[in-house]
């Protein structure tokens, strides 16, 4: 439960620039991906509709993690109360109490922008940095480093750009000595969406994952094999091992199909169902991963 009262005084960056940036980006992923995918019926089967396919699904990811990105600077604020100081968006919020706060050092003292390990661009900067003096900072701020102001505790140092430094500041000073309403300790603040245990689940991910390695492996081993196969390949043997049922080439394809759909059909219901029935989900998974098992066993004896 968040320690920040109802009444807190709320000091938000300007997100104007980072907004703006994250905003273009945001549709040029969009219409990249719209691109690739409108091409992918028109690509022969071969190598390059495989590489098109890796690099629609490559670009899946880029444009989940930056509308993560840009969901967590559209929230991005801080939250004064006389407990303590809530820095962050409405996904992951440090909840930093008063009491612990020693000093604020205003960026512009550091000789020289130090090295940054996170998510950056113009108007946003989120992730962590080493500053001489001040060790490990977390950063959550739409200013460069150089530009920020650092509020140092005991145990950690966090990187801020309120628009109002000075009313910030300000604010700051008279909520500390009020005193706190009750005493806290630093803490992480999760929605409920990010908390979940699914997003812990190693052994579901792990087997989501090969899974979904296996599916690409296969559909790559047919397309890079397809140029090479004769018109009509045999798609069924009898207890003799004598083809009983064959077929045009392109059947083949449909074999890596069925896995792919069969991954993605067992997934979504597993990570819908993990809260409530984990072993549901284990179940559906490893029943992906057996599918993957038949569907390579049976292309294998295709393509021999």
């Amino acid at each position: 439960m968040s320690a920040i009262q109802p009444d807190a005084h709320i000091s938000r960056p300007s997100k104007a620039l980072g907004l703006s940036v994250g905003a273009v980006v945001l549709v040029i992923i969009v219409a990249l991906e719209g691109y690739m995918i409108a091409s992918l019926p028109r690509q022969r089967p071969g190598v390059g509709l495989y590489l098109s396919v890796l690099l629609v699904i490559g670009g899946l990811v880029i444009l989940a993690l930056w509308l993560r990105a840009c969901i967590e600077l559209f929230g991005l604020s801080y939250r004064l109360d006389r407990n303590a100081l809530a820095i962050g968006s409405g996904l992951v919020s440090h909840v930093v109490p008063l009491g612990d706060i020693s000093r604020v050092v205003d960026g512009v003292e550091s000789q020289q922008a130090p090295p940054f390990r996170g998510v950056a661009w113009p108007g946003y900067v989120s992730g962590q940095c080493s500053v001489p003096g001040l060790g490990t900072v977390t950063v959550c701020s739409t200013e460069p480093v150089d530009k920020l102001l650092f509020v140092v505790t005991s145990s950690a140092v966090y990187g801020i750009s309120p628009r109002d430094r000075r009313g910030f500041l300000q604010d700051l000073q008279t909520l500390q000595n009020l005193g706190p309403v009750r005493a806290l300790r630093p803490h992480i603040v999760r929605a409920s969406i990010v908390s979940l245990p699914l997003w812990s689940d190693r052994l579901l991910w792990g087997a989501i994952i090969f899974a979904l390695m296996a599916c690409l492996a296969l559909f790559g081993l047919v397309l890079a094999r397809y140029d090479a196969l004769p018109q009509r390949v045999p798609l069924h043997f009898d207890v003799n091992g004598a083809a009983d049922r064959i077929a045009y080439k392109g059947w083949v394809l449909l074999l890596p199909a069925i896995g792919a759909f069969s991954w993605l059909v067992n997934s979504i219901i597993a990570v819908l169902v993990h809260s409530r029935e984990r072993l549901v989900a284990h179940m559906l998974v490893a029943t992906s991963l057996g599918i993957q098992s038949l569907v390579w066993m049976a292309v294998l004896n295709i393509l021999s």
